[in-house]
């Protein structure tokens, strides 16, 4: 029995949904919390080194921060824009292990680096999701 990304998600980041990018700001504005950022890592397969990262603060900082801390806006928006990429990506492979799979394997489309590589950068995020698509509509990626 496969587990669907709702399930995966959990109950903070499940409830974020985008309609327009007021949205991501509005949710971005109010700001998630660590444990919002430990549970799409643990969908993501990423460790903490990587999602200090990701955060842009360092891993000691990160392991000093309560898990119901509120993130900056910022890190908040990333956080989104993970759970927006994670989501797109089961619908492309229908299930966590191939999506992670494929985001930790160099990719042509993406001068052979990894996907995971380019989602600490919003433009890396955004070649990520746009090559998701493309995958998606059956355009060679």
């Amino acid at each position: 029995m496969s587990i669907n990304v709702s399930t995966l998600l959990g109950d903070a980041l499940e409830n974020i949904h985008i309609k327009d990018p007021l949205d991501v700001i509005r949710i971005s504005q109010k700001g998630l919390t660590k444990s919002a950022l430990i549970q799409i890592g643990k969908v993501l397969a990423l460790g903490q080194k990587d999602l200090a990262e990701m955060s842009a603060i360092s891993l000691r900082t990160f392991q000093r921060y309560r898990n119901d801390k509120k993130l900056n806006p910022i890190i908040s928006e990333n956080i989104i824009q993970l759970t927006e990429i994670t989501r797109l990506g089961f619908d492309v492979f229908g299930d966590r292990d191939t999506l992670v799979k494929w985001l930790n394997a160099p990719n042509k489309a993406l001068g052979q680096r990894k996907p995971i590589e380019l989602l600490k950068f919003r433009t890396g995020s955004d070649l990520v999701r746009k090559l998701l698509g493309q995958i998606q509509y059956g355009i060679i990626a």
